[in-house]
């Protein structure tokens, strides 16, 4: 089919009072870079890849420390009236994440 397009345009340009007289070859080149844009591939060989986001609601829950990671600790957050003082004063500050957890956050964090 390409050879067709091909012949076909050859064929008008070589008409007298063809008012677009545009190379074939051009006229394959702006088709491939059509093709490309459409696939979302890009002009030339070289293209660049996006960059990564990190997990925004990891990236806000939990912080890197020397040895592992740190988060904060659940059910403190609302309806704390009827909660213990003793219960809440136990619930403050932060806690290591279990080590089952450490592949999941650093995946989402994109640390490696």
């Amino acid at each position: 089919m390409l050879l067709e397009l091909q012949l076909k345009f050859q064929n008008q340009v070589s008409k007298p009072g063809f008012k677009n007289q545009v190379e074939p070859a051009f006229i394959n080149s702006q088709r491939l870079a059509g093709l490309r844009k459409a696939t979302g591939q890009a002009a030339n060989a070289e293209y660049e890849m996006s960059k990564l986001k990190a997990h925004s609601g990891a990236s806000k829950r939990f912080k890197k420390t020397g040895s592992g990671f740190k988060r904060k600790c659940a059910y403190k957050s609302h309806i704390l009236t009827k909660m213990t003082t003793k219960r809440k004063r136990h619930l403050r500050g932060t806690r290591p994440i279990h080590p089952s957890d450490e592949r999941k956050v650093k995946r989402m964090l994109l640390i490696s």
